[in-house]
Parts: C-alpha cells; structure tokens; sequence
C-alpha cells in the first residue's frame, strides 16, 4: 500500500498569529497619528470660527457703536428667534441652559453685569456651521451690558477675545 503525502499549503496557526500581531501593531500606529491629525485638523476648524465670529463682530461694532446680545444658549433651530440676539433674564445659579440670555454681575466689576449666550449668527451675518466648535457644541459668546446698549460707551481700543 502506498501512501501519498499530503501537500502543506496554508498557513500554520503560529504563522496566522504573527501576521496578525503585525497588522495591530501597523493600525495602533496609524490610529495614533490619525488621532493628532483630527486634533489639529479640529483645533484649526475652531480657530477659524473663533476669526470669522470676531470679523463679524468688528463689522457689527463699527455699523451700529454697540455690541450685539447674545442668543440663548438653548434657542432650537426650529425656534423663530433662532440666530437672533435673545431676551435678557436672570441667571439661575445653574447657569444658563434655556432660551434666554444670561444676566450676571461681572466677577471683574460687581457694579457691571455681563451676558452670556451664544453667537446672533443671523444678526452678525455669519454662517451658521462657524457657531459650532470642533466638538459641534454651540460656541459661548459672553460680553458687558453695557457695551450692548444703543449709543454705549464703546471704547475705540475694544477687544474681541
């Protein structure tokens, strides 16, 4: 009886094991790098939303001498009121969440309030993607009353930071 000797082909399980600890070590590097890409690639979005919000506000500053008001931070897009400058109300000790703008005392000036919201997008001219930071949150727009307020003192060296 002759017996016929079986041709190997394939890999051995040792082989299959190797192979795939190569291609984890390969994508855990690759992933790496791709994570410090998405963190720079989203840092740049927001810095240039961060300029195109600040250019707007200039122009705003400079065609009306105020400051625009915020919009609630909370305002849905389906809400008329959406993009535009908000009712000011009290702060609740939470901070503010709804529909309206937010009315503290300065911790700066305590004599002074500030208000907090979001960006009038709509009011300033502005696309409405440039409101949204890298992380799609609403980006926190937060400035002295009394800058807002029509024929205000706003000072000729102002800043937008």
């Amino acid at each position: 009886m002759k017996y016929k000797m079986r041709s190997t082909s394939g890999l051995s399980l040792m082989e299959v094991a190797m192979i795939l600890m190569m291609v984890g070590v390969l994508m855990a590097s690759f992933l790496a790098g791709f994570r410090v890409y998405q963190a720079q690639r989203g840092e740049q979005m927001t810095t240039r939303s961060f300029d195109e919000i600040e250019e707007a506000i200039a122009g705003y500053v400079a065609k009306n001498g105020r400051y625009p008001v915020p919009m609630g931070l909370g305002v849905p897009d389906s809400d008329t009121t959406y993009g535009y400058s908000g009712t000011i109300t009290s702060c609740p000790p939470a901070g503010p969440s709804g529909l309206e703008v937010c009315r503290r005392p300065s911790s700066a000036v305590p004599s002074k309030f500030v208000l907090t919201g979001t960006v009038p997008f709509k009011e300033l001219g502005v696309a409405e993607p440039f409101i949204y930071d890298a992380f799609k949150r609403r980006i926190t727009y937060v400035v002295a009353e009394d800058l807002t307020v029509a024929g205000g003192n706003v000072p000729a060296n102002y800043a937008i930071c």
